[in-house]
């Protein structure tokens, strides 16, 4: 499943879509993308979420929520390798369907569906650019996108983790500078 946010460039996202739209078909994967605007990237997607402004937080806690409900999740990396895991637990159970699909403006149903997409899928790829870094609460949402890599263990392994998708790096590929 490739997991992306947020807004890119109009150029850049012809750049991702070359990039990933035959890998995408090919290898069967999920595509969802949480993007305020209908792009060419949402028409590729299998589910596109447009939320409040200021509640992706909210929306990944909340996918963690149903993660952990329905055992989606890697409890041997959890029990090896992390030792604050209940307290985690603790925060994201007071972010059930029915308040995140509230909160974040949309349908329980979408919600459920990434969570379903995220839980059954071999390997999950999140990346973002650069504009959810430098929000307001960049940290804790980069923190909050880890954390559901790390709970169903898609973190450490070939095709899956969070991946910061520099735009001038993309753009790199296209354009070679003058000297």
């Amino acid at each position: 499943m490739l997991f992306k946010l947020g807004q890119i460039p109009q150029n850049v996202t012809q750049l991702f879509l070359r990039d990933w739209q035959n890998i995408i078909k090919n290898r069967h994967l999920k595509m969802v993308v949480l993007h305020l605007h209908h792009t060419p990237t949402v028409e590729v997607a299998d589910l596109h979420l447009a939320i409040r402004p200021g509640t992706d937080i909210d929306l990944f806690n909340g996918i963690a929520y149903l993660l952990v409900k329905w055992n989606y999740i890697d409890t041997a990396l959890m029990d090896d390798c992390t030792s604050i895991f209940p307290a985690y637990a603790e925060v994201i159970r007071h972010y059930s369907p029915d308040v995140v699909a509230h909160q974040c403006g949309v349908s329980v149903q979408d919600l459920e569906t990434i969570a379903k997409y995220w839980g059954k899928a071999k390997s999950v790829l999140s990346m973002w650019s650069m504009g959810v870094n430098q929000s307001s609460k960049g940290t804790a949402k980069v923190r909050t996108i880890i954390n559901l890599q790390l709970i169903t263990g898609q973190i450490g392994k070939p095709g899956a983790g969070p991946f910061l998708k520099l735009v001038n790096l993309m753009l790199w590929e296209e354009e070679k500078p003058e000297v």
